[in-house]
């Protein structure tokens, strides 16, 4: 039997030599819409989380603090955002939700030219 709530872990895991905090978020996706947020301001993930009155949020990559732009592709709903376009962001891992709501994670260069995008963020 699949459990089915919602729930939040954290622990600590040693990645050379150095203690790493996870937060670890299980979402019965049944039950809830994942979704990208894009903030055109410095903000904390929090503030995100109140502001769209979501039930957790991720830190999704970084951005620079000059343009306040993210490094790499954002699309939500079809639209892409502005972003600064480093060279290797076609081989960069992708996170995808399709108009389906297919989850797919696959390099940027195997998805160019898909017209089924709903959402794409870059690791």
């Amino acid at each position: 039997m699949k459990d089915e709530t919602l729930s939040y872990t954290n622990f600590v895991v040693v990645v050379r030599k150095k203690h790493v905090n996870i937060n670890l978020v299980k979402v019965p996706i049944s039950d809830y819409e994942i979704r990208p947020v894009y903030s055109r301001r410095m903000s904390k993930t929090s503030d995100a989380v109140k502001r769209t009155k979501a039930v957790a949020g991720i830190n999704g990559g970084y951005f620079s603090r000059k343009d306040k732009l993210p490094y790499n592709t954002v699309i939500i709903n079809g639209k892409e955002y502005p972003s600064i376009k480093l060279k290797e962001r076609m081989i960069r891992a992708s996170f995808v939700v399709d108009k389906k709501g297919k989850v797919i994670i696959d390099r940027y260069n195997n998805l160019l030219g898909r017209k089924d995008i709903l959402y794409l963020l870059q690791a």
